[in-house]
């Protein structure tokens, strides 16, 4: 079927922007980078003006816990590059981060990923994660618009343009699974080869580099400890990772005035920009 394409066209893209982020490593129980680390916990995306709170993950001899600390940091310009990094003393943000992800459970996890050439965006990814939800945007102007929601098992596809849906009968889903395909939250980032600070277009950013499998993966901070920015194999793309307080359900929801069709005319909307994109390539050669 035509949509299985979609699917891994979808996969595909996502793990060029995503890819150097996923491996198979489980993430070490307890580590003193992740006791250090602080992680903002906003209800708005990419609000640098909200106040941080430190989320310290902690292992017991049964239990794992977690304790919220309050930081009196309340503009994120009021500390440089050059203080947080010295203030950051050989602990790995993104290690913090991603067990912070992976046992958050409060509301949604918001990744948002966009990649630009000569000023204009040609990928943008967008995705909320919540209990056993997904929602999952992507966007490659003048080729193609897709939306998945996964529901539980069920598979969603929409046409946010005509309002428009199919149900996704042949396949099963799993939420988790379709995230760690994406960024693996589970990974062991508590031993980096290198970190310091990196000017990029005329802001800096406490970078921290990580090598697996011959991949080089760099990831970009603020100097209020945001994620920014992700780096592969000297390619980089702005991406960031939100922790909401509360759950937003409705990403995941139908809206109301949308019209169910098949698949088929679903796959027919999806991909008519990527015949077109194929028939202008081939007019050019």
């Amino acid at each position: 079927m035509y949509y299985k394409k979609i699917i891994a066209l979808s996969a595909a893209i996502s793990m060029l922007i995503f890819g150097g982020c996923s491996n198979s490593d489980k993430a070490a129980e307890n580590t003193d980078a992740a006791d250090s680390y602080s992680v903002s916990e906003t209800t708005e995306i990419i609000d640098t003006t909200e106040i941080s709170e430190t989320t310290t993950v902690s292992s017991e001899t049964e239990a794992e816990t977690e304790s919220i600390t309050e930081t009196t940091t309340s503009d994120s310009d009021s500390i440089t590059a050059v203080e947080a990094y010295s203030e950051k003393n050989g602990a790995s943000w993104t290690d913090a981060l991603m067990k912070s992800t992976s046992n958050w459970d409060k509301g949604n996890i918001v990744f948002k990923c966009n990649v630009t050439e000569d000023g204009s965006s040609i990928t943008s990814i967008e995705m909320h994660v919540y209990d056993n939800n997904l929602y999952m945007d992507t966007q490659i102007p003048g080729i193609m618009s897709m939306t998945l929601i996964v529901n539980g098992k069920k598979g969603y596809f929409i046409d946010k343009n005509s309002k428009t849906y199919s149900f996704d009968t042949e396949t099963s889903y799993d939420a988790d699974n379709e995230v760690e395909s994406v960024v693996d939250t589970t990974a062991d980032y508590s031993s980096f080869t290198e970190d310091g600070i990196e000017n990029i277009e005329g802001t800096d950013y406490i970078f921290e580099k990580y090598s697996k499998d011959g991949s080089e993966q760099v990831f970009y901070y603020s100097p209020d400890v945001k994620l920014q920015k992700f780096g592969s194999n000297g390619e980089i793309a702005d991406l960031t990772i939100d922790l909401l307080d509360e759950p937003d359900e409705s990403y995941f929801e139908i809206p109301e005035d949308y019209t169910e069709i098949s698949m088929e005319e679903m796959t027919l909307k999806m991909m008519s920009g990527v015949f077109s994109a194929i028939d202008e390539n081939s007019e050019k050669e």
